[in-house]
């Protein structure tokens, strides 16, 4: 085993997304479009947060990612957020390891790295309107490196 970056499963349900704003496609790319432009500036406040120590802040910023995850469709990403939202609260109260905060915001920058790479593709699909494009995937992106190392067994890193 090399040093590929372990396979995180990204769920993302585009039906539902739709459902969320009442079936409307241009709001749903609309909606796309912003996380899409949203998820840097995000990620920021999440490290600055992290390496403050600031876990209030912290809990803030994860908390409004998954609020924008679960409008988008992102499922796997609310999950992590509502994962990072509970550690926060108990590193607010000094029960938490640092390393443990920076396991599950690493975990997120990747489901949003590869949300950010389905939601272009989602909206590049929309654009050609000659076909329905999927409109629900489960996809497994390595949070480095394109491939994994030869003999890894790809899968789901963490728990539920």
């Amino acid at each position: 085993s090399g040093g590929a970056a372990p396979l995180e499963e990204v769920h993302v349900d585009f039906d539902q997304a739709c459902e969320n704003i009442g079936g409307d496609d241009a709001i749903l790319r609309r909606l796309l479009t912003k996380f899409e432009q949203r998820a840097a500036p995000s990620m920021e406040c999440i490290d600055q947060a992290l390496v403050a120590a600031d876990w209030p802040r912290l809990k803030r910023e994860v908390h409004s990612l998954k609020g924008s995850g679960g409008y988008v469709g992102a499922i796997s990403l609310k999950d992590i957020c509502q994962a990072l939202c509970n550690l926060s609260d108990r590193a607010a109260g000094g029960d938490v390891q640092h390393p443990e905060l920076s396991r599950l915001v690493e975990r997120v920058r990747n489901q949003l790295a590869a949300l950010c790479v389905l939601v272009t593709e989602r909206l590049a699909d929309s654009d050609e309107a000659a076909s329905t494009p999927p409109t629900s995937s489960t996809t497994r992106l390595a949070a480095q490196t394109p491939t994994p190392s030869p003999g890894a067994t790809p899968g789901a890193v963490g728990s539920r």
